[in-house]
């Protein structure tokens, strides 16, 4: 054993590139309850090594003392010399081939070093395929003492705001909408447990997440959403509620006209409730990362909490396996999400490295839809995925203009990302293809008639139905130009006969694009009218979906199920990204912020914004007819009036309407 008294150098927690998102993943994909059934993710669950070795060549200038710490089991390897196992070595000075050698049947492999030279993270790691690269890590384990995969959220104590008790019936209700561990002690008989987001689901016989405990004094349960829980049974035992928070920090804040604010919280603590280890689409029924939904979650996160590691570990683990066999998640437009959540990561976070590390694994991912492309160039239905594009009724045969739309604009990321890797080759391909498809979009899907895209082209011929969702994505991708797009206006986003869109993650894209063409105010009493709908109904965080024409409990169903609706989705939480992209303006224009604009909004009242920055925070307001910008970083421009002015770091600049 090391004198704890002696200073040495020591190394964080190494693995396989992705092994800690691909275990914490299967956990996590794992984990949904259905009444009763553990129910796994709908997609394949990516697969994390049993079996790694770590390899270095090094030059020792004195002998050279290691001790090795893994999670699993662990071997040395000297020059090709295996050395007994030991709790300290000691390697002769001169130059070394060395090998460590970790696995691990139950769980995930890692390794931490203590001692000289070599403990630090200049290693290569691979799977016995000689496919070297350098190992994963993870800020997350700032306490070494834990093992990578035992990694949990640090938990906060949390009262619940009543408990009353009546007869051999207990409910707690515990405010608002949490995420919560329950531990019981006391008991002395069995005990039923009814979870709900509304009172209401605690009594219903399909009610999504129950628990039972029998023959137990005390138990200990997991993580699971709720705000009210209803206990039957031995109900005089005592509890303590645990909140495992994510290990972030609030950067953002909004003052505004009341319901504005309130929209803003509901927002953010809706974010913060499914920012887990991933984000997750929402934290009852699936809890499941999906690309699509993480796609417009980074979004939210940039304009609020900016976890930009929690959108590192989406990434890592949606993109799966290195082959690819079907589409991420299984959804046929999924991968398009993922390869634009990248380009919109490397532009607010200027990680750069990130981009490098993971290019080959997008090429990958592509040539997947590359060769699988029909006559026109365009994605068709590939057997076995599921097409979602939303919960609409829309057509979906032959080629559909939501994919395609899709497909090129991730085709021009990934010329984007080609050029920054210095692959002019694969820019120009991957160029050309994204042209010669934005070429094909208009032509297949333009309805001149209609004065719209339409849902999709099949078997040669035009679909006649007309749809928002890819109206919107034609605008804010830059498929329509300024002719196509007042037409849209007027047919489409103007045209009460076209069906509306009731979930926020479309919604999102259609305030999104209102927004880009000037239009603003609208998109903002959208947002005012859809989310101040959920308030007046009670809601204490942002739903998965919202239909003002439903009645009483029927703002509850989903699926065919009285109570499966997600009172708690991720894709809710879109205001976040309204007020700090639109409404305070903040938009990187260089990657990581090098440099960036505000071009705030004075048409829809006095507001405060903070917002953050890859270092700090900058705070925008407006009031008393004036904008004011103080920013912790130069580079930045405040644009107001049609005129510039330069933003320089901890310097208040004030420009009057």
């Amino acid at each position: 054993m090391q004198n704890e008294n002696k200073t040495y150098n020591q190394t964080s927690w190494m693995w396989r590139y992705g092994d800690f998102e691909r275990y914490h993943g299967t956990v996590v994909c794992l984990s949904r309850e259905d009444r009763g059934v553990i129910v796994p993710a709908f997609y394949e669950i990516p697969s994390y090594a049993h079996s790694i070795r770590f390899h270095r060549v090094v030059d020792l200038t004195a002998p050279t003392e290691l001790r090795i710490i893994s999670e699993g089991d662990n071997a040395l390897m000297v020059d090709w010399n295996r050395k007994k196992p030991a709790d300290t070595y000691t390697i002769d000075a001169g130059h070394h081939d060395i090998v460590i050698y970790v696995s691990n049947l139950n769980g995930m492999c890692a390794l931490r070093l203590e001692g000289g030279e070599l403990a630090d993270e200049n290693w290569e790691v691979d799977t016995f395929n000689n496919q070297w690269e350098r190992p994963g890590t993870s800020p997350l384990l700032t306490d070494l003492s834990v093992l990578p995969g035992s990694y949990r959220f640090p938990e906060l104590d949390v009262i619940a705001a009543s408990d009353k008790t009546e007869g051999n019936e207990r409910i707690l209700d515990f405010g608002r909408e949490s995420f919560l561990t329950l531990t019981l002690t006391g008991l002395v008989g069995d005990v039923e447990i009814f979870y709900g987001e509304s009172l209401e689901e605690t009594y219903s016989d399909r009610c999504v997440v129950v628990d039972a405990v029998r023959g137990k004094s005390e138990a200990v349960l997991p993580p699971r959403a709720c705000r009210y829980i209803r206990f039957v049974g031995d109900v005089g035992f005592s509890f303590a509620a645990k909140y495992p928070r994510p290990p972030m920090t609030d950067r953002a804040t909004l003052k505004a006209d009341p319901d504005l604010t309130a929209i803003y919280d509901l927002s953010k603590y809706t974010l913060e409730l499914n920012s887990r280890f991933f984000f997750l689409d929402g934290i009852k029924r699936d809890k499941w990362p999906w690309a699509g939904d993480a796609y417009i979650t980074a979004k939210m996160s940039y304009y609020s909490f900016f976890d930009a590691d929690a959108v590192r570990r989406t990434l890592v683990f949606l993109r799966g396996n290195d082959a690819v066999k079907a589409p991420v998640n299984n959804i046929l437009e999924y991968s398009f999400y993922w390869v634009l959540l990248m380009r919109d990561y490397y532009l607010y976070t200027g990680d750069a490295e990130f981009v490098r590390r993971n290019y080959e694994r997008a090429k990958t991912l592509m040539e997947f839809y590359i060769n699988s492309v029909d006559k026109n160039g365009f994605v068709p239905h590939i057997r076995g995925t599921w097409l979602f594009i939303d919960w609409h009724p829309m057509e979906k045969e032959g080629a559909v203009a939501v994919v395609e739309m899709l497909y090129a604009a991730s085709l021009a990321a990934m010329a984007e990302f080609a050029a920054f890797c210095g692959s002019e080759t694969d820019a120009a391909y991957y160029s050309a293809l994204a042209a010669d498809l934005k070429e094909k979009v208009n032509r297949f899907f333009w309805s001149e008639e209609k004065g719209a895209y339409v849902s999709c082209y099949v078997e040669g011929k035009q679909s006649q139905e007309v749809r928002r969702h890819q109206n919107c994505l034609a605008v804010l991708f830059g498929f329509a130009d300024e002719e196509k797009t007042v037409k849209i206006l007027q047919n489409v986003v103007h045209n009460g006969e076209i069906p509306p869109i009731t979930t926020p993650f479309f919604k999102f894209f259609e305030n999104d694009m209102l927004c880009k063409i000037g239009l603003a105010d609208e998109a903002f009493a959208d947002l005012r009218r859809y989310y101040g709908g959920m308030l007046a109904l009670g809601a204490t965080s942002a739903w998965e979906d919202y239909d003002e024409r439903l009645e009483g409990l029927e703002h509850y169903a989903f699926y065919g199920e009285p109570f499966d609706k997600s009172l708690c989705h991720a894709w809710g939480a879109g205001p976040l990204y309204f007020v700090g992209r639109h409404l305070a303006g903040l938009m990187p224009t260089a990657p990581g912020y090098a440099t960036y604009r505000i071009s705030p909004i004075t048409t829809l009242g006095d507001f405060d914004a903070t917002l953050p920055l890859p270092a700090g925070e900058v705070r925008v307001t407006f009031a008393n007819k004036t904008v004011t910008v103080t920013s912790p970083v130069d580079g930045g421009t405040l644009c107001l009036g049609g005129r510039e002015y330069p933003i320089l770091a901890n310097a208040p600049l004030s420009v009057e309407i």
